[in-house]
């Protein structure tokens, strides 16, 4: 029984590397309807706060 991955399941590099966590945090606000996120800013939230900011609906 083998447990190799299908090599089209697993994303390139540069499309890993282009996807980060605060985006995908972002997408899943955008997905849920989120109209306004409220926040205590912080160094470790500013990929949060350079997503939303980049958000364009």
């Amino acid at each position: 029984m083998s447990s190799a991955v299908p090599a089209q399941a697993i994303p390139s590099s540069s499309e890993a590397s282009q996807t980060t966590g605060a985006r995908l945090f972002v997408d899943a606000l955008v997905d849920h309807g989120a109209e306004r996120v409220f926040c205590v800013p912080g160094e470790s939230f500013l990929a949060v706060l350079d997503s939303l900011h980049d958000e364009t609906d």
